[in-house]
């Protein structure tokens, strides 16, 4: 189903536009947003009381090749906002066309999102899922508020990648791209 819908957003302060409510300007926002596919990755870190953290995230972008910098944001009011801010280092996994079931577990509420899943702890405590197709650990640089997220940038210290089929998200839903290894 198509539709064609163009939204301008009202001034903060100000009433919507044309009456819409707010809350039908950020579904409408967040509509348009999801037009836009991205990879998704599961960003890993170490609490300082040793817990093992992770979410998934598709908000990641690489920022420079010299130095090697690559950003990430997460929600401010997110649990894991604090083990993030305080860590000196953080591990991003690209995940692949097989780990759709991987990501919703990751972005799920969960006790122990590690439990059976083959990982490794790097130096530093960024985490490593071993069946990523690339993963780049990082120093953390800086961390922005930027409205209602928090942008971390971090510096590429290590990195790893495979040849595989990435898991794309789009339209809110993951799209599992099973073109074979052997058509690239």
């Amino acid at each position: 189903m198509s539709s064609n819908v163009q939204c301008q957003l009202s001034a903060p302060g100000k009433d919507a536009v044309q009456g819409m409510p707010p809350a039908e300007e950020a579904r409408r926002l967040r509509t348009a947003f999801s037009a836009f596919a991205t990879g998704v990755t599961i960003v890993t870190t170490t609490a300082p009381d040793a817990t093992l953290v992770g979410l998934t995230v598709n908000s990641f972008s690489s920022l420079s090749m010299n130095p090697p910098l690559l950003a990430w944001s997460l929600f401010v009011d997110s649990r894991y906002r604090s083990a993030f801010q305080v860590a000196d280092y953080f591990t991003v996994n690209v995940l692949s066309h097989r780990q759709a079931a991987l990501a919703q577990r990751f972005a799920k509420p969960a006790e122990d999102r590690f439990d059976g899943v083959a990982n490794r702890r790097l130096d530093g405590g960024g985490i490593v899922l071993e069946e990523s197709m690339a993963w780049f650990h990082c120093r953390r640089e800086h961390s922005l508020l930027l409205g209602d997220h928090i942008m971390f940038v971090g510096r590429v210290v290590e990195f790893h990648e495979e040849s595989a089929s990435p898991l794309i998200f789009w339209r809110s839903r993951f799209l599992e791209d099973r073109q074979s290894e052997a058509q690239r």
